[in-house]
């Protein structure tokens, strides 16, 4: 889950993918913060860098892979895989800008993000636990650190941010998954089953 992370081929037909994509989940983005504490400096994280990483396994040759995440199943075309996390993204970006539209006058927490705004529609599963509300508060500040970093939030005081009208981050995945789409959309995810 931090930047550094790598997916190992082994043998031409494996790869390992650990926590990169996960069957049934997408892969948490950690935040700058958290990943300093490892020694990894902010320019090495966030939420385009992980967008970027899915398309540069698009461009590899794996696609008769058979992929080993670090829990979960073990599956078929990898690419598939990426392109199903950049379609979650997708889902989740739109609820994520209906968030920030409501934040263009007054000003937004990572919280406020985190618990899905004024309608209360959480982006991240909450579920009714803690830890869960302390993973999607971690990965909404993520998400806050790259819509700052590309204009599409402005900090307007102490860890408040109000929505620039811009949809930069939105716009470089939408770009990264047409162009996914039109080279990788016939692919199919299929689920390895060991026969006995």
């Amino acid at each position: 889950h931090i930047p550094g992370h790598l997916c190992v081929r082994v043998a031409r037909d494996h790869l390992i993918t650990g926590d990169m994509w996960l069957p049934a989940t997408t892969s948490t983005v950690t935040p700058a913060n958290q990943a300093a504490m490892a020694g990894i400096a902010s320019t090495h994280c966030g939420v385009k860098l992980y967008i970027d990483s899915s398309v540069r396994l698009l461009g590899l040759d794996v696609d008769d892979c058979k992929s080993y995440p670090s829990h979960e199943a073990i599956f078929e075309n990898p690419k598939r895989m990426a392109m199903r996390d950049l379609e979650i993204f997708q889902e989740r970006f739109q609820l994520l800008y209906g968030v920030l539209k409501e934040h263009s006058d007054t000003p937004m927490r990572v919280l406020d993000l985190a618990w899905g705004g004024e309608r209360g529609a959480p982006i991240w599963k909450l579920e009714s636990s803690l830890y869960r509300l302390l993973m999607a508060h971690d990965e909404a500040a993520a998400y806050v650190h790259d819509l700052v970093l590309l204009g599409d939030l402005e900090e307007v005081e102490p860890e408040r941010y109000v929505h620039t009208g811009r949809t930069a981050l939105m716009d470089h995945l939408n770009a990264s998954l047409e162009r996914g789409r039109e080279q990788y959309g016939h692919l199919e995810f299929r689920s390895y089953r060991h026969s006995s």
